[in-house]
């Protein structure tokens, strides 16, 4: 019966996914400014930030279901928590991705200097989806990226 339980509520909280926040971002030196998207089922909120002139542009879109449920299966929240990755590339005018995932009372974050880096391989599948939306979303014109 005890076993019942628990797969009952594992099945209960991956079909809702309400409380799960998933955010990526990047940033970089030199002025080149930064970037990250809060996605939850809801909404996602893109943000652009230029460091050197202080501008902020936050842009609200309404979460496309079959993209949520995309990236929520490709999520595997207990492997997400077994990457520990904190680069430092911003610290030498490189840049950084970035990802948090608050999944209810739970947080975990990374920071990663490149996508070839052996450390996220197991979740590369959800950091592409991530990087496809981030892509689609940006405001930005291809010649400034």
């Amino acid at each position: 019966l005890l076993a019942f339980v628990m797969v009952a509520c594992e099945k209960s909280d991956v079909e809702k996914n309400d409380g799960i926040q998933i955010t990526i971002g990047s940033v970089c030196g030199w002025c080149v400014g930064s970037d990250s998207i809060v996605i939850t089922s809801d909404n996602m909120i893109y943000t652009t930030y230029s460091p050197c002139d202080t501008n902020i542009e936050e842009t609200r879109y309404k979460t496309n279901a079959n993209d949520w449920k995309e990236l929520t299966n490709l999520l595997d929240y207990e492997e997400f928590e077994k990457i520990d990755i904190n680069t430092c590339h911003v610290c030498a005018d490189g840049c950084d991705t970035w990802i948090t995932v608050k999944n209810g009372e739970s947080s975990h974050s990374i920071r990663f200097g490149y996508p070839d880096s052996l450390t996220i391989q197991p979740i590369i599948p959800f950091i592409n989806k991530l990087d496809s939306l981030r892509t689609v979303l940006s405001p930005r014109k291809e010649e400034d990226q």
